[in-house]
């Protein structure tokens, strides 16, 4: 309930209420994919508060087995999103960019629902 109200809290704060709202509207590689970083970036700060509730409500080889799938996931989206950033043109680093935002989105997301019932 408290991430909730957290992520609740950011939202206002941050006056979001779409991953891209605000940034479609921006022109040129380097604002676009910025856009981008900086929602991936508080969507990484609701993940990394996220992680160590869902840690405590997990016990065992659940516990385990989260840490597990946390450090793989970590791994898995890095790799992932620097995928666009081999390939040649700019398009790819807007893609790279919002590649994190949407990764790190669904992560925060799924961690902040473990805990429920």
């Amino acid at each position: 309930m408290l991430i909730f109200m957290a992520a609740a809290l950011q939202v206002s704060v941050f006056g979001i209420t779409d991953d891209t709202e605000g940034c479609t509207d921006k022109e040129g590689t380097i604002a676009l994919s910025s856009c981008y970083s900086e929602r991936a970036e508080i969507y990484d700060k609701r993940m990394r508060a996220a992680y160590p509730v869902a840690l405590h409500f997990a016990h065992g080889d659940q516990r385990k087995a989260l840490v597990r799938s946390q450090q793989a996931w970590l791994k898995y989206r890095d790799a992932e999103c620097e995928f666009y950033n081999l390939e040649q043109g700019t398009i790819h680093f807007i893609q790279s960019a919002y590649c994190m935002l949407d990764l790190t989105r669904r992560r925060a997301l799924e961690l902040e629902q473990y805990p429920l019932p």
